[in-house]
C-alpha cells in the first residue's frame, strides 16, 4: 500500500470517528431537550438572572398569593403599537402577570384586553378608571397623535383597585402586590405627619405620591398641641422639615408618642438655609434634649462633601441664559449605606441636602442601640459657623478630611421617658435623618429619596416585607468611581482584548495543525503536506 493510500485510509478512519462522535452528541442533545420539555410540563421552573430579580416575585408576594382565600382577577388593558418605551412594556407586563398566575395555585386569573379593537373594551377601561394617554409617534415621516392604554384593573370579591397608567415597569410588582394586600386586608393603619411648624406635607410631592400612600395607609395631620392622647389609633408619626422650634409642651407630646411605643421619625437639621441668598443660620428645633435622652446627638455644623450632588444653575452671559452644571458639596451623596438594615440595604445612593451629622449620645443608656443608616464619604469635612452656602464659592477642602459622618441613624431599645424619668419606656424606635431638605422638591436629589421615605413608613409600621418589593427595579445604582489606574486597565482591555483573542485563536489553530502534521509524520514518515 502506497503512502498516499495509507494517508487517505487514516483520514477516512478519522472522519468516521468524528462523524460517529458528532452523531452521538446530537442524539444526546435531542434526548436532553425532549426530557427537559417533558419535565417542564409537570414543573414550573424559571431562571431569573437579573440583579434585582425583576422577573421573579418576592417572598412577600409569594406569601400573599399562597394565603389568598378567594380568587383575584387581573384585567390588563394594553394597546398595540405604542411608541417606545411603552411598546416594549407589554411583554414585561405579561411575564410578571404570568408569574402571579403560576405562583398563586389558580387563585390569580388573567384577562388581556386591547381597547383599540372594540368600543366595548374601551368603554370598560374608561369606566374602571384607566387613563387614556395621548402618545406622539412618527408615521411615514410625520408626527401623529394617538390614544392608548397601559393599565391594570384588579378585582377581589366586591372590591376593585386600579393602576391607571403604567408609566414605568420599575415598581410594578409593588404596585400589584400592595393593591391586592389592600383588598385582602382593607383596614388601614394610620400614619401621622406633624403640623404647625411649616413642615413638609405629602401633597407637596404631588397627587401621585399621596395616592400611593393612601393605597396602604390612612394619612392624618397631627397637631402636637393637642397631645399624644388625641391620636390613639396612630401607628407611626413623621416630623418632616419643621421650620420653627417646638414648644416644651409639643416636645412632651413627642416624648409621649415615643414612650407609648409609636415609632417617630425626624427629618431635621441644626441649620436653616435660605436659597435665595445662599445663606444659613443656626436653627433651634427644641429637640436636642429629646434626642439626647434616646441616644442621639446632632452637630450644629454642615457636612461638606466632595462626593456630592451636581446641580444646574442658570447664568446670564452676553444676553443669553447659560446652564452651568456644577458640583454642590453642600448636598452630600452617601453611598456608604448600611448593608443589613432593611431601610437602606438595597439602595445605591441617597442625597442629604444641607445635612448636619449625628453621633451616639455620650449619656446614652446601656439598652439603647445607635444604628447608622448612611454616612458621608471619607472626603467630607465640616467648617465652623459656615453661613455662606454659595455653590460658586464652596469652602476649600482641608488638608485632612474629618469624614465619614453619620447622616441618618436609628435609635432603638429601652430607656426612661424624657419628660418623666420615673416612666420606663420598654421598647422604642426612633429614626433621625439629619437633613431638613431631604424631601424638598425644589432641590435636586437622587431619585431614591422618596423611595426611602416610603420604606421608612413601611418599616415604622412593621410592614418590612413590602420594602424588598419596592426596591426591585426602582433603585438608583450609578457607576461607582474607580481609581485612575483601574480606568487605564479597563481602557487597555477594551482596546486590546478583541485583537488578542483573534491572535490567540490563530496561535491555537497553528499549534493544532502542527500537532496533526507531527502525528502524520510519526505514523507514515516523511509527509511534507497532506490534502
Amino acid at each position: 500500500m502506497g503512502l498516499l493510500s495509507m494517508t487517505r485510509s487514516w483520514l477516512k478512519e478519522r472522519k468516521n470517528k468524528l462523524t460517529l462522535t458528532s452523531s452521538t452528541g446530537l442524539a444526546l442533545i435531542f434526548l436532553i431537550v425532549v426530557l427537559v420539555n417533558l419535565i417542564s410540563q409537570a414543573a414550573f421552573v424559571r431562571f431569573d438572572l437579573t440583579a434585582d430579580r425583576s422577573y421573579s416575585l418576592s417572598d412577600a408576594s409569594l406569601g400573599l398569593l399562597r394565603s389568598l382565600p378567594d380568587p383575584v382577577i387581573i384585567r390588563a388593558f394594553l394597546s398595540d403599537g405604542l411608541p417606545q418605551p411603552y411598546g416594549s412594556y407589554e411583554q414585561y407586563i405579561r411575564d410578571v402577570l404570568a408569574e402571579y398566575r403560576a405562583r398563586s395555585g389558580g387563585k390569580v386569573r388573567l384577562e388581556f384586553l386591547n381597547p383599540d379593537r372594540s368600543d366595548k373594551i374601551r368603554s370598560a377601561a374608561n369606566t374602571a378608571g384607566l387613563m387614556s394617554v395621548r402618545f406622539q409617534q412618527l408615521v411615514q415621516d410625520e408626527f401623529t397623535l394617538r390614544e392608548g392604554y397601559v393599565g391594570l384593573v384588579l378585582n377581589y370579591q366586591d372590591q376593585q383597585k386600579v393602576i391607571p397608567f403604567i408609566k414605568d415597569t420599575a415598581g410594578l410588582e409593588y404596585a400589584i402586590t400592595s393593591r391586592i394586600l389592600a383588598m385582602v386586608q382593607p383596614a388601614k393603619k394610620e400614619i401621622g405627619f406633624s403640623t404647625g411648624h411649616g413642615e413638609f406635607t405629602p401633597a407637596s410631592q404631588g397627587r401621585a405620591f399621596v395616592e400611593a400612600l393612601e393605597e396602604r395607609y390612612g394619612i392624618v395631620d397631627v397637631s402636637l398641641r393637642e397631645g399624644a392622647t388625641s391620636w390613639p389609633s396612630l401607628s407611626a408619626l413623621l416630623v418632616v422639615s419643621p421650620r420653627n422650634a417646638f414648644t416644651e409642651k409639643e416636645v412632651r407630646a413627642l416624648d409621649d408618642f415615643v414612650a407609648r411605643g409609636i415609632p417617630v421619625s425626624f427629618f431635621v437639621s441644626r441649620r436653616s438655609v435660605f436659597l435665595q441668598s445662599f445663606t444659613s443660620v443656626v436653627a433651634n428645633t427644641g429637640l436636642d434634649g429629646l434626642f439626647e435622652n434616646y441616644g442621639l446627638r446632632m452637630d450644629p455644623e454642615f457636612v461638606i462633601d466632595a462626593q456630592c450632588q451636581r446641580i444646574s444653575l442658570n447664568m446670564q452671559e452676553n444676553g443669553m441664559q447659560i446652564a452651568n452644571i456644577i458640583n454642590y458639596p453642600f448636598i452630600p451623596v452617601s453611598s456608604d449605606l448600611s448593608e443589613t438594615h432593611p431601610l437602606v440595604r438595597d439602595f445605591g445612593m441617597l442625597s442629604f441636602p444641607f445635612a448636619t451629622p449625628l453621633h451616639p449620645a455620650a449619656t446614652a443608656q446601656a439598652d439603647i442601640r445607635f444604628i447608622p443608616l448612611a454616612r458621608s464619604s471619607p472626603r467630607s469635612w465640616q467648617v465652623e459657623n459656615q453661613s455662606i452656602v454659595n455653590p460658586y464659592k464652596p469652602p476649600p477642602p482641608p488638608e485632612k478630611f474629618g469624614g465619614p459622618y453619620v447622616l441618618a441613624a436609628v435609635s432603638e431599645g429601652s430607656a426612661t421617658s424624657y419628660s418623666d424619668k420615673d416612666r420606663p419606656v420598654e421598647k422604642f424606635r426612633l429614626a433621625v435623618i439629619g437633613s431638613s431638605a431631604f424631601l424638598d422638591p425644589s432641590i435636586p436629589v437622587t431619585e431614591t429619596n422618596i423611595a426611602f421615605l416610603m420604606n421608612l413608613i413601611d418599616w415604622s409600621v412593621q410592614e418590612e416585607a413590602l420594602i424588598a418589593i419596592r426596591s426591585k427595579g426602582s433603585i438608583y445604582r450609578p457607576l461607582r468611581p474607580v481609581p485612575p489606574v483601574v480606568k487605564t486597565i479597563y481602557k487597555a482591555l477594551s482596546v486590546f482584548s478583541a485583537p488578542g483573542l483573534v491572535l490567540l485563536a490563530g496561535f491555537l489553530y497553528w499549534r493544532r495543525r502542527k500537532e496533526w502534521r507531527a502525528e502524520a509524520e510519526r505514523r507514515y514518515g516523511g509527509i511534507s503536506d497532506v490534502g
